[in-house]
């Protein structure tokens, strides 16, 4: 049974009837075993006590009904909880198909979010656009900060507007390339006049237009601030009234503003007028102005009314023309036109050809303000309507701008987008500080693919390593014995070891050991400008060698490393090292343990791999000494004078003497133990 721990009054009743339950449960065996007893001893009063028993009885089976009854309807309820919650399991299983659909329809990238291995470059990818924005805002504008601040402020408003983050930054653009006082504005003021621009956006105008607009409405009429913005919305009511786009009217509005700037503040009026005449003619705005312009002197004027007056017998007043608005002259030229009982229709060819020479247009623009006026009543069926945001959104932009707000939450709990770009930045900072082995990292990426088979044959290998199983464990127990032993050595016992070593490859590390203790080579303290310059140049190939385990441990250029130096060392027949090197590779590729798990297997093959070349490189055979005589008396000169300067003995560095040949006792051959421990112990290289 499931009970739903919110629904707190079922709960109460619940409980109340189990308790109830109980209770009667007690009474009616308590009841049962009077009775019982009263038959037995045939009591006088079973009958009574038979009563008792089937009233607690009766009371006892109301309270198990209503508690089954209660117990049924909560296990539907909970059947019915199960199956929302298998369909909504449904539902989920199916999202990542949704998302990848809705991907594909509309070029966001939701499904990147749904996998980590995704989720971060398609993250990066979102912070660095942002990024991007900011500085083309400040290449563009001029301002290190001002516009980002802008942008950054803005992008939550205009996510409300469903208009994607592109959409301001080109409003920003427009508004300060073509709005020449907007930088001279208060940030609120920028702020709600780049809010209208969004606004218009949806109307169709472009960021350029609205800054044109704003500009003739600043400079040409003297209307600022507040008063451009609510300017503004009186020019949408005016795109209602005549059924014009908002593009179409600011586009007029421009290209009359030069013109109309006479008019100051009542500018926008005269353009209203001429605006709703113009549509109801079906002309341009810019043509009904230019026709009342040519009346607007008193030259002009009394010019054309002259000739229309004697060519079409009208009575026509030129001071009246003059002295009227710009679109009372229209009315009139049309009502006297009508008075004389004339259709330009009506009109012969010639007649046409006269009438639009004297109003200096072509005969179509003529028979226009000339012919039939329409209702203009017609276009103004959203005149008095708000502007619905669902019905300007594009789909795409309301998904672009879903997919915006869904990396925009990812980010910010990353830090926000500054500390992602930061991270980004030092990673491309480290990347040209090291190009060097970045390059050879990239162009170990392009063996990849021929190293596939490679790689795959040392896959197990590498499998044994993770596991800690392998060569590494191995290694890792001989270098134990070691480090304890010639942690009980001097340096000057530790530099015989190796001398021994190199002299007589075959003799173990234990017995050299011994050989040193027992002063079979000469010993010295440590000191002196060689041994200094040999410490100098250790700490420095260590110090690159600790360079290249961080680099090694660097995601996808760690692989590529290791994967040129693993295939290499495969080819070489040097199955640990490569190992190793892949090995070390792969685990850079996971961030966190990975990385560390990778420095500690590099560090680790470094180590190894450099004793390895170390001893290669000593069993390459090497000059003996060309002039015996000259070297042993400079050794004698340098051990007189150090032995007169201090107790100390002088370590002589002999790089090594091979003599070739075989020595017979009484016809056997002695082995090469006992020749390499004589030619060791007799020293014949050491001065007298």
């Amino acid at each position: 049974m499931a009970i739903d721990p919110k629904d707190l009054e079922k709960q109460k009743e619940l409980n109340e009837l189990h308790r109830q339950e109980s209770a009667l449960l007690r009474e009616k065996t308590k009841a049962k075993q009077e009775y019982d007893i009263a038959v037995q001893q045939g009591s006088a009063n079973q009958k009574e006590l038979a009563e008792k028993l089937k009233e607690v009885s009766a009371r006892y089976d109301e309270v198990a009904e209503k508690l089954d009854d209660l117990k049924y309807k909560t296990d539907e309820q909970a059947e019915a909880q199960t199956r929302l919650k298998e369909s909504l399991i449904g539902i989920g299983s199916m999202l990542p198909g949704l998302i990848g659909n809705f991907d594909a329809l509309y070029g966001t990238q939701l499904n990147a979010l749904t996998s980590f291995s995704t989720a971060i470059p398609a993250v990066s990818k979102f912070a660095s656009a942002i990024h991007d924005t900011q500085v083309e805002l400040r290449r563009t504008t001029g301002f290190q900060d001002r516009y980002s601040r802008s942008f950054t402020r803005l992008k939550g408003a205009y996510q409300q507007l469903n208009l994607p983050q592109a959409e301001l930054e080109k409003n920003l653009i427009g508004l300060n390339q073509n709005f020449s006082a907007f930088d001279a504005m208060s940030p609120a003021m920028r702020d709600n006049l780049t809010m209208l621009a969004g606004n218009f956006t949806l109307l169709g105008v472009s960021g350029e237009e609205t800054g044109k607009m704003l500009d003739d409405l600043q400079f040409a009429f003297g209307i600022v601030g507040e008063s451009a913005v609510q300017a503004g919305g009186d020019l949408r009511e005016l795109s209602k009234e005549t059924g014009l786009g908002m593009s179409v009217l600011l586009r007029d509005l421009n290209e009359l503003s030069p013109e109309l700037a006479r008019f100051g503040m009542e500018g926008t009026r005269v353009f209203a007028g001429m605006a709703k005449q113009a549509r109801s003619l079906g002309l341009s705005t810019k043509d009904i102005f230019d026709v009342s312009e040519q009346l607007d002197t008193f030259q002009g004027a009394a010019e054309i009314v002259g000739r229309m007056n004697a060519q079409f017998g009208m009575q026509l007043n030129s001071v009246e023309l003059m002295k009227a608005s710009h679109e009372e002259r229209v009315d009139i030229l049309r009502q006297e036109f009508r008075l004389q009982g004339r259709s330009f229709q009506a009109l012969d060819r010639r007649q046409k050809q006269m009438l639009a020479s004297i109003l200096g247009r072509d005969v179509k623009t003529v028979a226009k303000l000339f012919g039939d006026q329409m209702d203009i009543t017609a276009f103004q069926e959203d005149v008095g309507k708000a502007d619905p945001l669902d019905k300007f959104t594009k789909f795409a932009d309301r998904a672009t701008v879903l997919n915006e707000q869904a990396f925009d939450k990812v980010i910010e709990s990353l830090g926000g987008v500054q500390k992602v770009n930061e991270f980004q930045i030092n990673l491309l900072k480290t990347m040209q500080g090291n190009m060097g082995a970045v390059v050879q990292g990239l162009g170990a990426l392009a063996v990849i693919g021929l190293g596939k088979g490679m790689i795959g044959k040392a896959a197990p290998f590498i499998k044994n390593i993770m596991q800690a199983g392998g060569g590494l464990g191995a290694a890792g127990s001989m270098v134990g014995p070691l480090g304890r032993a010639f942690s009980k050595t001097n340096p000057g016992t530790l530099e015989a070891v190796k001398m021994i070593k190199k002299i007589n490859p075959n003799i173990g590390t234990q017995e050299a050991l011994k050989m040193a203790r027992a002063g079979a080579v000469p010993t010295a303290a440590a000191g002196g400008a060689a041994a200094t310059a040999g410490a100098a140049s250790k700490m420095g190939a260590l110090a690159k060698g600790a360079g290249k385990v961080g680099l090694r441990s660097l995601p996808l250029i760690g692989l590529g490393i290791g994967l040129y130096s693993g295939i290499g060392r495969l080819m070489e027949g040097d199955v640990l090292g490569a190992g190793l090197d892949i090995g070390g590779g792969a685990l850079a590729m996971i961030p966190g343990i990975g990385t560390a798990a990778s420095v500690g297997i590099n560090a680790g093959a470094m180590g190894i791999n450099m004793a390895r070349d170390a001893a290669k490189a000593s069993s390459q055979p090497v000059e003996a000494v060309a002039n015996m005589d000259e070297t042993m008396k400079r050794m004698e000169s340098m051990s007189a004078t150090n032995t007169a300067a201090s107790r100390e003995t002088i370590q002589l560095n002999i790089q090594e003497l091979v003599v070739k040949s075989s020595v017979e006792v009484d016809g056997d051959v002695l082995g090469q133990k006992t020749r390499s421990y004589f030619n060791t112990a007799l020293n014949p290289t050491m001065a007298n």
